[in-house]
């Protein structure tokens, strides 16, 4: 077994096309919204210290791990860009999830048109 030290506390960035309709956010839906997310990412520190666990679903709360070493091992993990508040303001960060926002592809909010009428044994599709 390799210990990779390097990616622990790491995961894979899914693309931001649609993001909009993804929510929650994270590897393991710890934000609602992504307004929530950006204000993580504005102060990751503090957002870690201050995580509210009554944002996870009640199955999840018991498996949040919010002590000081786990905090600390996830810290010293990040980016040394995001080990530092990025200081955006309120209307910086409300114009981000705007942009974020607008990568959502219009027909992906309602996909009730590529629903078919039936499937191939030929029995109707329930709605």
């Amino acid at each position: 077994m390799i210990n990779n030290e390097f990616g622990r506390f790491t995961f894979r960035v899914a693309p931001l096309r649609n993001v909009e309709l993804t929510a929650p956010y994270f590897h393991d839906g710890a934000y609602p919204t992504l307004a929530a997310v950006v204000r993580h990412y504005n102060n990751v520190p503090v957002a870690l210290r201050g995580f509210d666990v009554s944002q996870l679903a009640p199955a999840l709360r018991s498996l949040y791990h919010g002590e000081e070493a786990t905090i600390g091992a996830v810290l010293a993990g990040l980016d040394s860009r995001l080990r530092q508040p990025l200081g955006l303001t309120d209307d910086e960060q409300r114009d981000l999830v705007a942009f974020l926002e607008s990568l959502t592809d219009p027909s992906a909010r309602d996909l009730r048109s590529l629903t078919p009428a039936a499937v191939p044994s030929g029995l109707p599709v329930q709605e």
